[in-house]
């Protein structure tokens, strides 16, 4: 992510007012707690932790102390140092735990929060149990309730009841071409198609598609659509291409003025030129174009920034790619868009190899598995922060 600017300043403005979802810190619901046992001793109690789903996170170094460990972490690096039975275990960035000659790859690396680090309760009951001799085990307890008390209407209700989904380009505007005369326009239509079909298995949500076809719409037109329908969430699907030899991987998209990088803004650039019908070679958004997408997203930074962050580490569960990481640009295809808004690049049709991937049943069959998940995980998120029935599908 880019360094401190004016996006981020207002990102820290609207955290301090309450606005930015994140991953929730569990300490929001005073009864919520996870339990942390070893063997059959005394659960430990921890209200400060993350949840995603299912998938549990716990506080370091807290955690390491309460079983009686000692830690630190590289904040530079991101790496953690844990002593345990007189042997060094080092959890990397990357999720890699090493102990002395022997490693272990969990599923999911550590996160971080306002500086604060947190490890995935796999590492407690796989890589940690086996150094220990011990069963470990990391429960979740949801907040509790009285028996016989009714929950609100609301409680049943959820927060993601539509999803529009934007195969981009069509028509004329090809986008990418990759080998064999593959077109991005005909890859992302098949992607959004297999997409909306897995979302539509969960009978209480509606999918909808900015284009059906290979037919031509205007860029500002798809988040007007969405607008239109009220959707709760908007994913543009794409396909990237670069002339730098061997350039690869994916990478999900939220809304900025700021872009991560030259890359990202040069990217931007060019969707936003293929993708406006107006466009000519040497066209710039425009001031006010930029102050209005801006105002529209704002009030949805942080739980697009969310969602993307949920797209990027589903999307690396199955993609044997690089993962090029959550980033933000300045897309007019997510400008005014009046929800939570990504892009995504499946990957870069312009490496041969990559293309051959992404263009295979199998591949594209976990791809959309992998973006029906995301879809899944927010909003779980969102009841879990709106107090409504947490979803059965995940």
């Amino acid at each position: 992510m880019p360094g401190p600017g004016a996006a981020y300043q207002r990102l820290a403005r609207w955290m301090t007012a309450g606005a930015i979802l994140a991953l929730i810190p569990a300490a929001s619901l005073a009864a919520e707690r996870v339990e942390l046992r070893v063997g059959s001793a005394s659960a430990i109690t921890f209200t400060d932790f993350l949840r995603d789903g299912e998938l549990l996170f716990l506080p370091f170094p807290q955690a390491i102390t309460a079983l009686g460990l000692t830690g630190f972490a590289d904040p530079k690096g991101g790496s953690l140092f844990i002593r345990a039975r007189e042997k060094l275990i080092v959890v990397s960035n990357t999720g890699l735990v090493a102990v002395e000659d022997r490693s272990f790859p969990l599923q999911l690396p550590p996160r971080s929060k306002q500086d604060a680090f947190y490890l995935p309760a796999e590492f407690f009951s796989g890589p940690l149990a086996k150094v220990l001799g011990q069963t470990i085990s990391v429960k979740w307890v949801p907040e509790e309730s009285r028996p016989g008390t009714p929950r609100p209407m609301a409680a049943r209700q959820t927060p993601v009841r539509l999803v529009v989904i934007d195969p981009g380009h069509g028509g004329t505007e090809t986008g990418a071409r990759g080998p064999g005369g593959l077109w991005e326009k005909d890859l992302t239509l098949k992607l959004a198609r297999l997409l909306q079909a897995e979302l539509r298995r969960d009978p209480g949500l509606r999918v909808m598609l900015t284009r059906e076809d290979d037919s031509q719409v205007d860029l500002l037109k798809r988040a007007e659509a969405a607008n239109n329908l009220r959707a709760d969430l908007f994913i543009s699907i794409h396909a990237n291409a670069s002339e730098v030899v061997g350039a690869a991987g994916f990478e999900t998209f939220f809304l900025s003025l700021e872009a991560t990088d030259d890359e990202a803004r040069k990217l931007a650039a060019l969707e936003n030129v293929t993708l406006n019908l107006k466009a000519t070679p040497d066209s710039r958004l425009s001031d006010l174009e930029l102050i209005l997408g801006d105002m529209a997203q704002s009030e949805h930074l942080a739980e697009s920034e969310l969602f993307a962050s949920l797209v990027q580490e589903r999307l690396s569960r199955v993609m044997q790619t690089e993962n090029r990481g959550v980033k933000q640009a300045p897309f007019r295809v997510l400008m005014q868009a009046a929800m939570p808004a990504v892009l995504v690049e499946v990957g870069f049709l312009s490496n041969f190899n990559e293309a051959r991937s992404i263009t295979r049943p199998e591949t594209q069959t976990q791809m959309v598995q992998a973006l029906a998940a995301s879809v899944f995980a927010f909003r779980d998120l969102q009841a879990q922060r709106l107090g409504l029935s947490p979803s059965k599908t995940e």
